[in-house]
């Protein structure tokens, strides 16, 4: 139901319109939308419903916004642009003012002129796909190449007459899809190569007289699912080798009989689950070594008769975590060893009666953070020191009974935060200070009786969010020091 404009939305339009004169768009026949417009008073009809964000009505802008309403006209394009005028004697309306527009019910239409072609051109700017409603007429090769040169798939709305050799090169180096909407007298192995070399699925857009093995191979070395859009006769094992070295997953949607050793070995190594979908026939002991040098994850599809001691040590060798998945009476301590050596932390899946000191040495060496995976009883200083100098968090893994100053120091100076794993007694001014100095906010997991204000002064320097963590009892004046001394 139509009612008065509030003060409120008066004021509001009226700030709107500081920025320039409303306007409206309609195409050569005046259409705005289902609606056809001409100069004089108009009524937005109740049936027509409102926008997608609800409101009911004409939506209008100001001449500095109107660009983003070019797709409100009908399928002409926006043609003509009008001034608009809201009513002022008393005749009630509503309006909806809104970042960009606005939503009335009843405006009043004067001084019809064409578009400004600084209106497409900003259009344009705002979003490439502004070009199919600009009239054709309108679609000067300036705007057009504007368009591809935001998004090459706008040349679908550049007149055929205009689709230079030029362009088209353009447009599909931006969006090999636009391979599609080149004339046919320019689609050429050439530009159809770069088209691919951009989007390999952009095959499917080529002409089949145009498919070449050339174009097709630069199409599945983009990406390999494009082989589907490559004719039969073309299907070599040339382009299946390709298809599968740029996704080895291919190969299970390849048909069997392209699956040969070749294409397989090919696959295997670019994805080494490939090997799920290896043909029997051609598993042998070099196709699964190549699958799970490339991916311990390929492990799952080797066949049995191929899970050897040998083969299970050239796999962790590669792979350490490879060890959870090699069978129990498998892991020999070779095995185990190689496994450590290369994943610290496959340490956890050693058998109890492999691990031995010297494995956990090599396991820490690796990564500090295998020594959660040590057994307590091998936790001794030594080798707990070594690991927090590599990994200071590894901090929360040494035993207290072995737990020293300079393995906290050590611990803090790799990772500031590891603070919080310091024993209590061994909180020392030397441990606390070494760690706000590099991470000044984890002044709090400094005990309270230590937060001095020399100690908060190395903080707060180091990060003035350590002020968030002064003692609640520290004295005014200090607090004032400290926040100027963090504020230099």
């Amino acid at each position: 139901m139509s009612r008065k404009r509030t003060s409120r939305e008066e004021d509001r339009s009226d700030r709107h319109r500081q920025d320039g004169q409303w306007v409206i768009l309609t195409d050569a026949e005046g259409h705005h939308g289902d609606i056809q417009l001409k100069a004089g008073l108009h009524t937005f009809p109740l049936l027509c419903g409102g926008d997608h964000n609800g409101a009911s009505g004409f939506v209008v802008a100001t001449l500095q916004n109107i660009h983003r309403r070019l797709g409100d006209c009908g399928p002409g394009g926006a043609a003509w642009l009008w001034d608009v005028d809201l009513p002022h004697d008393g005749t009630p309306f509503q309006c909806v003012v809104r970042t960009h527009d606005a939503v009335v019910d009843l405006i009043v239409l004067t001084h019809p002129r064409p578009v400004p072609d600084a209106v497409y051109e900003a259009a344009l700017q705002h979003y490439w796909g502004m070009l199919q409603y600009v009239p054709m007429s309108r679609r000067t090769p300036q705007l057009c190449l504007a368009a591809v040169q935001a998004n090459g798939c706008a040349l679908e709305h550049v007149p055929e007459a205009m689709r230079t050799a030029a362009l088209c090169r353009v447009a599909v180096q931006r969006d090999g899809c636009a391979i599609a909407d080149v004339p046919t007298h320019l689609c050429t192995e050439a530009l159809c190569c770069v088209a691919m070399h951009e989007y390999g699925l952009a095959l499917e857009g080529v002409p089949l007289d145009r498919r070449t093995e050339a174009v097709c191979l630069a199409a599945v070395e983009e990406n390999g699912y494009a082989w589907p859009h490559v004719p039969e006769a073309l299907r070599t094992e040339t382009v299946y080798r390709a298809a599968v070295q740029q996704c080895g997953a291919v190969l299970g949607d390849l048909p069997h009989a392209a699956r040969t050793s070749t294409v397989c070995r090919a696959a295997v190594e670019e994805d080494g689950r490939a090997l799920e979908h290896v043909p029997d026939g051609l598993c042998t002991d070099a196709m699964c070594r190549a699958a799970v040098a490339q991916t311990h994850l390929a492990l799952p599809f080797v066949p049995e008769h191929v899970c050897t001691k040998s083969f299970y040590l050239a796999a962790v060798q590669h792979h350490g975590a490879a060890l959870e998945q090699v069978p129990h009476a498998l892991r020999t301590a070779a095995v185990c060893a190689a496994a450590v050596q290369q994943h610290g932390g496959a340490l956890k899946h050693v058998p109890a009666e492999l691990c031995t000191e010297g494995m956990c040495r090599d396991a820490v060496q690796e990564d500090g953070q295998a020594l959660r995976c040590v057994p307590e009883a091998m936790r001794t200083r030594d080798l707990c020191l070594l690991a927090v100098g590599k990994y200071g968090y590894a901090l929360r893994s040494v035993p207290t009974a072995v737990c020293t100053e300079a393995m906290c120091l050590a611990a803090v100076q790799r990772s500031p935060r590891a603070l919080s794993f310091v024993p209590p007694h061994l909180y020392t001014d030397a441990v606390c200070r070494a760690a706000v100095e590099r991470q000044g906010t984890v002044l709090r997991y400094v005990p309270t009786a230590m937060r001095t204000e020399r100690m908060c002064a190395v903080a707060v320097v180091t990060d003035a969010g350590a002020l968030r963590y002064l003692p609640a009892n520290m004295p005014t004046d200090v607090r004032r020091r400290l926040a100027a001394l963090a504020a230099t």
